[in-house]
């Protein structure tokens, strides 16, 4: 089993010098503790984004590859990671049925490969700001097994699908 190791640093009182400690977790103890402070960091990204007037993306099942989006993931580790060191950035944790966010925050929303419900795409509007937008990338079958669901919970929106050989890209804009 592979470990990490953190080391702490702490300023005694009693001493002016600091005293050093190692701790060692196992990956599933270091996703914990990283689980615990990215709600404050989601946080943070978003008052800083409004600040800062920039839009706030949203990724679902993003593994940071779009710049700049906040990455709604279960899991803090690529698909494709070769250790258990391959965190990406921006991460909270959550899925798609359940966006842990106020109504009409978001600008854009990805979903690229990620499974998407009904009740997915209910949370997508849920969030999504009026004007903003919504970009879906999958296979063209999966896109025909829930293009039916997408047009019934965006019912008076623009919806346009883009199809190439093997993908679709449906591309929102509710009205």
């Amino acid at each position: 089993m592979k470990y990490f190791f953190i080391t702490v640093f702490i300023l005694s009182n009693t001493y002016s010098n600091k005293l050093e400690q190692s701790y060692c977790f196992t990956p599933f103890e270091t996703y914990l503790r990283l689980h615990s402070k990215s709600e404050d960091l989601v946080k943070q990204y978003i008052k800083s984004r409004i600040k800062l007037n920039k839009k706030i993306i949203l990724d679902i099942g993003g593994e940071g590859k779009i710049k700049g989006a906040l990455n709604l993931n279960p899991q803090p580790l690529t698909s494709t990671a070769n250790n258990s060191e391959d965190f990406f950035s921006n991460w909270l944790p959550g899925m798609g049925n359940s966006i842990p966010f106020q109504d009409n925050l978001v600008d854009t929303i990805y979903v690229q490969h990620a499974p998407i419900s009904k009740k997915t795409m209910e949370e997508m509007k849920r969030v999504l700001k009026p004007g903003g937008n919504i970009s879906l990338t999958h296979p063209k079958d999966y896109t025909d097994n829930y293009l039916n669901d997408l047009k019934e919970v965006f019912d008076n929106s623009t919806i346009k699908r883009i199809d190439d050989i093997h993908y679709s890209i449906i591309e929102i804009i509710p009205r």
